[in-house]
């Protein structure tokens, strides 16, 4: 049996167990070598508030949650030569409660787009920040080592998730493929777009791969 699964987070609560799978992702019409993994923390500093005038008498959290993600920033994180880096953005950041007082609390969500081991990068997130600020875990994916395709089909690594990290049973699958046109540079923008050619293209890409497969005994 051979699933073809569009973006569904739904998608690992339907109880397939096909012996292939591709999941369809704007890759630049092209297969997927890894798709890389992903953990997501909120970071949350607690301080003591006082005026700014005397800031003896009180402990500023923002300083704190400086202090923490300027380690994150400057450590560094595993690379692969085939699959690239460990990637961190800090997409959010929160704190304090006037100009003149020092932040009695503070956060910050980070995300970490993994190449290697998810788990191994979390317990090294831990032992950077020790006991400084809390730790809430968000998002933890691990890489998806997917399917590599014959020639003459091309392959790159996608930092984005895909369904393909949701499913189960991946060792007992003949084969996990991710495809699709449409470029990972405009997803999510306001000018999201698949251009008709690339569409029409992966339809015959698909076709071909998909009697390719199924001449595989």
């Amino acid at each position: 049996m051979l699933c073809l699964i569009p973006r569904n987070p739904e998608a690992n609560k339907l109880g397939l167990k096909p012996d292939y799978l591709i999941i369809g992702e704007p890759i630049d019409s092209k297969f997927a070598s890894l798709q890389k993994g992903a953990v997501s923390l909120k970071l949350n500093a607690k301080g003591i508030a006082a005026h700014s005038g005397t800031p003896e008498k009180g402990e500023n959290a923002i300083n704190k949650l400086l202090d923490v993600l300027e380690d994150l920033r400057n450590y560094e994180w595993p690379n692969d030569s085939s699959f690239g880096n460990t990637t961190l953005n800090i997409g959010f950041i929160e704190g304090g409660q006037a100009l003149n007082a020092l932040a009695a609390n503070a956060s910050a969500s980070i995300m970490f787009r993994v190449t290697k081991s998810s788990k191994e990068l979390l317990e090294t997130v831990k032992e950077i920040i020790g006991e400084r600020v809390e730790v809430e875990i968000l998002g933890f994916i691990e890489p998806v080592k997917v399917t590599i395709p014959p020639p003459p089909y091309e392959t790159q690594p996608i930092s984005g998730i895909s369904d393909a990290a949701f499913f189960e049973y991946h060792d007992k699958f003949k084969g996990v493929y991710i495809y699709g046109p449409g470029s990972i540079e405009s997803a999510h923008s306001e000018n999201e777009f698949v251009s008709i050619k690339d569409l029409k293209e992966s339809v015959n890409v698909l076709f071909n791969f998909v009697k390719m497969l199924s001449s595989i005994e």
